[in-house]
């Protein structure tokens, strides 16, 4: 089962594009999240999350989420995050996500594509999205091609600025510029 989530359509694209080549099913969690559904979850298949990069690890809403969901079956989890740039530390944090809720993590992987924070940064011109999209496609393809073997995406080395971005960034990020009242029922 894939699982995404998205503002802007990136994550959407790439949930898509991995269902396309895994021949798995696809689950948007926006209504789910809005309307406040909180329904269990069984996939035979490892689960897929799919979401931005929202300062630098997966938006709050979504692991708020994924700690009040049930789910059965196959216990192997990958994330797969969609950024403008980086996803700085986002694999310590959704590894221990995957902890709390006693799933397998099978990594974090990283698909740059077009700037999916336009509140605070510019989209790029028609023309450079389109080449940001095209040269992620290879990406997409690996990353498939590692769900459908279940093989564990490599994990990064973190650097320091990571950390910082992830942690004491994203709490300052959380704390002035996100408002997500509005997707909570």
């Amino acid at each position: 089962m894939i699982l995404y989530f998205t503002g802007t359509g990136n994550s959407s694209y790439v949930a898509n594009a991995i269902a396309k080549e895994t021949g798995d099913q696809v689950l948007s969690l926006n209504e789910m999240i809005k309307k406040g559904l909180k329904e269990k979850i069984t996939s035979v298949l490892p689960l897929v999350v799919v979401v931005p990069t929202y300062a630098w690890r997966i938006p709050r809403v979504v692991s708020d989420f994924i700690k009040q969901i049930d789910f059965s079956g196959n216990r192997k989890i990958y994330f797969v995050l969609t950024c403008g740039d980086s996803i700085g530390a986002a694999e310590k944090y959704t590894k221990k996500l995957c902890d709390e809720k006693e799933l397998q993590f099978m990594g974090c992987a990283e698909v740059v594509m077009p700037e999916n924070y336009i509140a605070m940064y510019t989209a790029p011109e028609k023309e450079e999205a389109h080449d940001i999209i095209r040269k992620s496609e290879a990406i997409i393809s690996d990353i498939s091609n590692k769900i459908k073997e279940e093989v564990s995406f490599t994990s990064p080395r973190i650097k320091f600025s990571g950390n910082i971005l992830s942690g004491i960034v994203n709490n300052l990020f959380y704390k002035f510029f996100v408002k997500a009242e509005g997707f909570y029922a």
